[in-house]
């Protein structure tokens, strides 16, 4: 299993790397625009939107865990079963690392003195990692649906299609749910409560996909 976690690390610290980079050019470059001064333009609403493109990044990066990585590993000797215990720790890893990088980004506008305005939304709201903490685990969740997605794409394009459309629809549901939080958060007693609805959605979704990954990993043949 270590090793196999080390292989997968290894193909995914550039793209963690990337995305801080793009936080970092982007902060950069609203600076430069006046977007820092309460002055909306283009970078200043790519910035607000960030917490969004980490969340369809990790979706990205399970599916190609599930599809690319896993029928390399295995071409070179992997134990299936090793491969799948090594992919768990990546479902853990990931969406800590880019909750990391979320916080960070709506802690800079603070720490830069931006003038704070509504359209930061869910961003402002993940400057305090307690208000929002069920963000790790929607990412989680993303990245089990990612895995599946491709999983089933390489067993039939139709059904991996379709599946495509619900984690759409499905990555929209989540992305509304924290956003619903990050709204209901000023309400005494309702962004807890928002948090614990959007967290269970989460955790009932690893859950059952956990279920069929396993199940799709265990009978993958090499192509």
């Amino acid at each position: 299993m270590g090793k196999n976690a080390r292989y997968l690390l290894a193909a995914l610290w550039s793209t963690l790397a990337v995305l801080g980079l793009i936080l970092a050019v982007l902060a950069v470059l609203c600076a430069l625009t006046g977007a820092g001064e309460g002055r909306a333009n283009l970078f200043f609403i790519y910035y607000s939107m960030f917490p969004f493109y980490v969340l369809l990044v990790l979706y990205l990066i399970a599916y190609s865990l599930c599809t690319v990585n896993l029928n390399t590993a295995l071409s070179l000797g992997t134990r299936r079963r090793d491969y799948f215990l090594a992919l768990q720790s990546m479902f853990v890893l990931c969406p800590l690392v880019c909750w990391g990088l979320a916080v960070l980004a709506a802690r800079l506008p603070e720490l830069l003195r931006w003038e704070m305005t509504e359209q930061f939304g869910l961003l402002q709201r993940l400057g305090d990692p307690a208000a929002l903490w069920p963000f790790p685990l929607v990412g989680a969740g993303l990245m089990v649906l990612g895995c599946l997605t491709g999983l089933v794409f390489v067993r039939s394009r139709l059904w991996g299609c379709i599946l495509l459309v619900a984690v759409m629809l499905g990555m929209l549901t989540g992305i509304v749910g924290l956003a619903l939080v990050s709204h209901a958060v000023g309400v005494e007693g309702a962004g807890q409560g928002t948090n614990l609805v959007v967290a269970g959605i989460a955790l009932a979704v690893i859950a059952a996909g956990e279920i069929p990954v396993r199940r799709y990993i265990m009978r993958y043949s090499v192509m």
